[in-house]
């Protein structure tokens, strides 16, 4: 996960001054500065992976977060956001056409999963507008069937 990917580059930053410093700086306390660097670290991975000529699924936790109600940018109303911290977390979901919100379902003893690309309170997106709003044990060949369909639908042609 991506948000691992955070925690091993934190650490490598926080080792590195350890030495640098020759053990006067706490290797388990974090500054401000380290995590900027982290931030910065994680916009060059995304960018990297992004980069690779494959389609590329970056997985990360949640965590809860507070932002402005959008109907009237008054009230404070709690999201599920990516766990990353916020430059590199807006970075990422600038850079990808499809979020995803997973999640799973219990009912009458069976559990099931469901990925939403639309639902209120999480940034889940579809930038295409081709996937349904939620899909039931979503996988990644059923995901990219629906951008198979747009692609005979619009003549194969690429925008």
């Amino acid at each position: 996960t991506l948000t691992k990917g955070a925690e091993l580059a934190l650490v490598e930053i926080l080792g590195a001054k350890a030495i640098r410093t020759k053990g006067q700086k706490d290797p388990y306390k974090a500054e401000q500065d380290d995590y900027g660097r982290t931030g910065r670290i994680l916009k060059t991975w995304i960018t990297m992976f992004l980069a690779l000529d494959m389609n590329v699924v970056f997985s990360l936790h949640e965590r809860e977060d507070e932002a402005p109600d959008e109907e009237d940018g008054e009230n404070i109303v709690r999201w599920m956001v990516p766990d990353l911290q916020g430059s590199a977390r807006n970075f990422l979901c600038g850079q990808v056409n499809i979020i995803g919100y997973a999640y799973r379902v219990s009912k009458d003893g069976k559990i099931s999963f469901r990925m939403a690309f639309d639902r209120p309170g999480t940034v889940a997106a579809d930038r295409y507008n081709v996937l349904p709003r939620v899909m039931p044990n979503p996988s990644y060949s059923k995901i990219m069937e629906y951008y198979t369909k747009e692609d005979e639908f619009d003549g194969g042609s690429e925008d």
